[in-house]
């Protein structure tokens, strides 16, 4: 009687310190439509919005468009659409962005960033190399979050 009480005493705590807890979803608040401030030049305006859709608890994918207007009819107003797939985020609530495409021109774009929301914004810092030369660009973008 004595040994089934411990074991029964063994199995409770074995049982109360088992970690069968799902993983929380870091995504949500990355979740939905985001868009930056509109940058205006003399002959043009421009603009980045990111579409977030959850993958997993940890993954995200983003649909970027870069959308350029003519203000004198220099070009045809256009949007630059590309996916950055398989975005992590990590128990802190930061995206890791490092994703590449290819440009309508051939070159490869690759892009290596991390981002995090404060205050309804969320501050991403982009690193963008062309063809793999070295030439670090770095970029910030601030995009607040639309309804």
């Amino acid at each position: 009687m004595k040994s089934q009480f411990i074991i029964a005493i063994a199995l409770i705590f074995l049982v109360s310190c088992s970690k069968n807890e799902a993983d929380p979803d870091l995504t949500q608040q990355y979740v939905g439509s985001w868009k930056s401030e509109v940058q205006r030049a003399t002959t043009q305006v421009y603009w980045v919005t990111y579409d977030v859709k959850r993958i997993s608890n940890k993954l995200v994918s983003i649909n970027a468009g870069d959308h350029w207007e003519s203000l004198n009819g220099e070009f045809d107003n256009y949007t630059d659409e590309y996916l950055l797939d398989s975005v992590k985020v990590d128990s802190d609530q930061t995206i890791h962005i490092k994703s590449s495409r290819v440009l309508a021109n051939g070159q490869k774009l690759s892009y290596d960033g991390s981002g995090q929301i404060g205050s309804d914004t969320l501050t991403i810092q982009m690193i963008m190399d062309y063809d793999n030369m070295g030439n670090d660009i770095p970029t910030v973008m601030k995009l607040t979050k639309q309804n």
